[in-house]
């Protein structure tokens, strides 16, 4: 990342959401994702919404803490396997330091209730998943997971199938 952000600046509960790459339908998907939090969050201190992103400019004068990501930042989570997706257990490990509690929303997620009422789920012992979409054993049979595989077999650190 490219700032450091005081934690009393993002507040006790924040939403978090990951952008990177210059496509648009992945921009206006994170944009109708935080304007239904926006639209449906009952009390402004509930919680903030922090978006990492590559594109700062596109979310001049929005309501949330924009932390710019450099290039040089996202090829380092992308890891040497090349695994794009690895940038959002990133994104999480770093996000998670600047407030109490911190959900990690998709850009496709749109809210239907008060986000707030998320963050009384979470608690030291449990987290919160919206989907469960695949195991390590499934994940690992998948071409799009193969560089990934190759490489954490190699370093002996593959989970350990379930």
């Amino acid at each position: 990342m490219t700032q450091h952000i005081n934690r009393s600046v993002i507040g006790p509960h924040q939403l978090l959401y990951l952008l990177y790459d210059d496509k648009e339908v992945y921009r206006l998907e994170a944009k109708f994702s935080i304007l239904s939090a926006l639209r449906h969050r009952k009390n402004l201190a509930d919680f903030t919404i922090t978006l990492m992103t590559d594109q700062p400019e596109a979310f001049d004068g929005w309501p949330i803490t924009v932390l710019s990501l450099s290039e040089e930042t996202l090829g380092i989570w992308q890891g040497a396997g090349g695994y794009s997706h690895r940038r959002k257990a990133c994104a999480i490990q770093a996000g998670v330091m600047l407030a109490g509690k911190t959900i990690f929303i998709d850009t496709d997620t749109v809210f239907f209730k008060d986000p707030a009422l998320l963050f009384k789920r979470v608690t030291d012992d449990q987290f919160l998943m919206d989907e469960f979409e695949l195991s390590w054993a499934q994940a690992s049979r998948r071409a799009w997971y193969r560089p990934l595989v190759t490489l954490l077999d190699a370093e002996f650190i593959a989970p350990a199938p379930a």
